[in-house]
């Protein structure tokens, strides 16, 4: 007689064997912080923490609000904020492949896709926590300064940086998918699209990612007094952000799944 008794099925890797994704983020979000807080980098985040506030501190007059402002958006928001993200979601896979260990983090149980949407998530939540300590020191710096309502719009700045991180990182994610050298990548992408393109008049602005911003900061009143920023088209402005985050996500989601990262001449360059 055949015995019909089930047996249970064998997993070599398979679907069965893989973790669910929060067990997965929850790993990657571990991971991301111990390589952030090894005693070598330390020095560089609280340096990245304090310097902007102290140096605002130190340059803006007391009761100079347009001062206060145009540091905190001309460098803070438009600048700093931007090349801050590159530096960390473009670092995000590249790093591993460099480093030599992509290839151990791909042999995981785990889909592609769900390793990159998970260092991803893991990121910006890392990058929202520093720079809104960053913020709230800027915001104290400025309630020091004797800056006029500069509390009540702290949770407005807070909401607009919770936008921003996540559209920052996706297209930063993405050029360092595209190249190891994706420090250059973004600032030439920031002068064409942000600086360039983003000054044309006409419909072909709306590409740059600056000038959506910029119509949401004009909603607020101390940004509209000190800055000719138009505040229409604020529904427009987020559908934009919205539609850029799927679109550079999707496409390091998709480079990340079909090209192959863990070639030689990949490695240690």
């Amino acid at each position: 007689m055949n015995d019909e008794t089930p047996r249970p099925a064998m997993h070599n890797g398979g679907s069965g064997m893989r973790p669910g994704f929060n067990r997965l983020l929850g790993g990657v979000w571990l991971m991301t912080w111990r390589s952030e807080l090894i005693p070598r980098r330390v020095p560089l985040l609280i340096l990245i923490i304090c310097a902007l506030p102290g140096l605002v501190y130190a340059t803006v007059n007391p009761g100079d609000t347009r001062q206060f402002y145009k540091w905190l958006i001309d460098m803070y928001f438009l600048l700093i904020l931007p090349l801050y993200c590159l530096m960390q979601f473009g670092a995000m896979i590249r790093d591993e492949v460099q480093e030599g260990t992509l290839g151990f983090l791909i042999s995981r149980p785990a889909k592609r896709w769900s390793i990159f949407l998970s260092k991803y998530v893991c990121r910006i939540l890392m990058v929202e926590i520093i720079a809104g300590v960053n913020l709230v020191l800027l915001f104290a710096v400025g309630w020091l300064r004797d800056i006029q309502g500069v509390i009540a719009v702290l949770p407005a700045f807070l909401a607009i940086q919770v936008i921003a991180v996540p559209v920052w990182g996706a297209i930063s994610s993405l050029f360092g998918l595209i190249h190891k050298k994706y420090l250059v990548l973004g600032i030439v992408y920031g002068f064409v699209v942000e600086f360039g393109i983003g000054r044309i008049p006409g419909n072909i602005n709306t590409l740059s990612l600056i000038r959506q911003f910029k119509t949401i900061l004009a909603q607020l009143k101390p940004v509209r007094e000190f800055f000719e920023w138009s505040a229409e088209g604020m529904g427009i402005a987020l559908l934009v952000l919205a539609c850029a985050t799927v679109v550079y996500l999707a496409a390091g989601v998709i480079l990340f799944v079909l090209k192959e990262y863990t070639t030689s001449d990949e490695v240690g360059k």
